[in-house]
Parts: C-alpha cells; structure tokens; sequence
C-alpha cells in the first residue's frame, strides 16, 4: 500500500484507512503470533490507567493516550470498520493478520 501511494501519481495529500479484510482483535493477533512461532504467548490485561504510566515513560502522555484510543480506549464504530482501501489503491486483497504474521514477519517477533 505504502509503495502504491508513495511512488503512483494521484496519491499526494490524501489519507485511507487501512485494514485488514476481516476485524481482529489484539487477542487474535496475539493467538496468530503465537501459532505463527510454535508456542505459547502469554496476554494479560491491565487497566488503561497502568498502560499509560507505562507508555507514558518513553511515549510520552499524549502518544500514550493516542496509541491507547486506537488499541484499547474506547472503540467506535469507526475503529471497528473493515474497509477495502488496500485492494481499491492497490489492485490486491489485504491480507488477514494471521497470514501476514506467519509468512512475512514471524521473524521480527522471535
């Protein structure tokens, strides 16, 4: 998608969303990571209010509370849309987040 819009005419100044072609949460991707690197991925909730402490100290707090909104906050339906961009802009069908994490990134997570 990057390549298409960076380096195509037509791009300049325009903004997509992204997705996937299916929602996902971060439990999902988790699993997905998991199997995608043959073991077993431990998740634990903590609250909002411990994540940005801990965000906070090396995002600083408003970074914190942007990456909080889009990860964890509170979700619209906006945030829960799946949209088409990536196969309109590209001519080819996003890829689930399982198939992306085990063919192409599974390294980046070992």
């Amino acid at each position: 998608m990057a390549r298409v819009a960076l380096t195509e005419l037509g791009h300049r100044g325009r903004t997509y969303a992204l997705t996937g072609p299916e929602r996902v949460t971060a439990r999902q991707q988790v699993e997905a990571t998991a199997a995608a690197l043959g073991r077993e991925v431990l998740c634990a909730e903590i609250s909002r209010e411990e994540a940005h402490r801990h965000m906070s100290a090396f995002l600083g707090a408003e970074a914190a509370d942007a990456v909080l909104d889009v990860t964890g906050g509170d979700v619209n339906d906006g945030l829960l849309t799946v949209h088409d961009t990536v196969a309109k802009v590209t001519g080819s069908a996003a890829r689930p987040f399982h198939q992306w994490v085990s063919s192409e990134r599974v390294a980046a997570f070992r």
